[in-house]
C-alpha cells in the first residue's frame, strides 16, 4: 500500500467515523424526542382525567346543594304555615280587650 492509499484509507475512515457519530447522535435526538412526546401526552391524559374528575364531583355538589335548597324551602313553607297557624289559633283564644 502506498502512502496515499494509507492517507485515502485513514480518511475514510474518519468520514465513516463522523458519520456514524452523527447518526447516533440523530437517533439519540429521535429518542429524546420520542420519550418527550410520550411524557407529554401522559400529562395531558392525566389533566384531561384529573378534570373530567372535577367536573364529576362539581356536578354532584351541584346537586347536593340543590338538594339541600330545595329541602329547606319546603322547612320554610312549612315552618310558615305553622306559624300561621299559631297565630290564628292564638287570636281566637284571646277575647278582645275593649
Amino acid at each position: 500500500m502506498t502512502a496515499i492509499g494509507s492517507v485515502l484509507s485513514a480518511g475514510c475512515f474518519l468520514v465513516a467515523g463522523a458519520y456514524i457519530c452523527v447518526g447516533l447522535y440523530l437517533l439519540g435526538q429521535m429518542l429524546i424526542e420520542s420519550i418527550r412526546d410520550r411524557l407529554e401526552r401522559r400529562r395531558q391524559r392525566r389533566i384531561a382525567r384529573i378534570e373530567a374528575e372535577l367536573d364529576e364531583k362539581q356536578e354532584r355538589l351541584r346537586q347536593a346543594i340543590f338538594s339541600l335548597a330545595t329541602q329547606l324551602a319546603a322547612e320554610r313553607d312549612e315552618a310558615s304555615r305553622q306559624m300561621t297557624r299559631q297565630a290564628r289559633l292564638s287570636a281566637e283564644k284571646t277575647p278582645p280587650t275593649s
